[in-house]
C-alpha cells in the first residue's frame, strides 16, 4: 500500500513539474519595443513605420526587398549589422536581432539585448543526516518561462530558450541562449 501511495505521489509531482514547464505567458506589446542599447527613452513597436525605426536606431546598413511567402508579396528588410527588421506595407512585421547594440524591452523601463545572461541561483539543500548536501541550480530570465532543452533554431545551436506570446495577437517573442547562458538571438515573429 505504501508503494502505491509513493507511486501516485511521484506521478502527481511529475505531472505538476511538466505542466509548469509547458506554461506560456502573454506580454503586452509595449514590452517588445526596439531600442538602441543603453537608451531606453524611445523605442519602436510592432506595426510602426521604417521612419520610426530610423529615428531610434539611425540609418540602416542596407535596405533589401524581402518576399513574404504567406502574404505572397514583397516588403523590405532594414538591416543593421547582422540584425534584420522586416516591414510589410510600411509597418514593422517582425525582427531578428543578433547584435548587442539593439535592445528589446519597455520604453522607460527594463530592456535586454544579445549578450545578457540568464539569472542563475544555486542552493545547497540538506538531503540527509550529517553533512550530506545536494546542490540545486535554478536558471531564469525575467518573468519568461525558460525551456532548458537544447535545440537548433534559425541555424543557431541553443542550450535554452524563453518564449512569450504578445497579447491579443498571433505574434511571439523568442529568446535563444548559448552554452554560457548568454542571449544569442531575439526574434518577434507570427505563429
Amino acid at each position: 500500500m505504501k508503494n502505491i501511495i509513493k507511486t501516485v505521489c511521484l506521478l502527481l509531482l511529475s505531472l505538476g513539474f511538466f505542466m509548469m514547464q509547458a506554461q506560456e505567458i502573454s506580454i503586452p506589446l509595449s514590452d517588445v519595443a526596439i531600442m538602441k542599447a543603453g537608451v531606453n527613452s524611445k523605442g519602436v513597436l510592432f506595426g510602426q513605420s521604417p521612419q520610426q525605426l530610423i529615428s531610434v536606431l539611425g540609418n540602416p546598413t542596407k535596405v533589401e526587398d524581402f518576399f513574404f511567402e504567406m502574404e505572397n508579396t514583397t516588403g523590405k528588410a532594414y538591416i543593421y549589422g547582422q540584425s534584420k527588421f522586416y516591414f510589410l506595407a510600411d509597418k514593422l512585421e517582425s525582427f531578428d536581432i543578433y547584435d548587442p547594440t539593439i535592445a528589446v524591452g519597455t520604453v522607460g523601463g527594463s530592456a535586454y539585448k544579445v549578450g545578457d545572461k540568464l539569472t542563475v541561483k544555486t542552493e545547497r539543500i540538506k538531503i540527509g543526516p550529517g553533512n550530506t548536501y545536494s546542490t540545486h541550480v535554478t536558471k531564469s530570465f525575467k518573468n519568461y518561462p525558460l525551456d532548458t532543452k537544447a535545440g537548433i533554431d534559425r541555424n543557431l545551436i541553443y542550450k535554452a530558450r524563453s518564449y512569450a506570446n504578445v497579447n491579443n495577437s498571433d505574434y511571439y517573442v523568442n529568446i535563444l541562449f548559448d552554452q554560457y547562458d548568454k542571449i544569442i538571438n531575439i526574434t518577434l515573429h507570427g505563429n
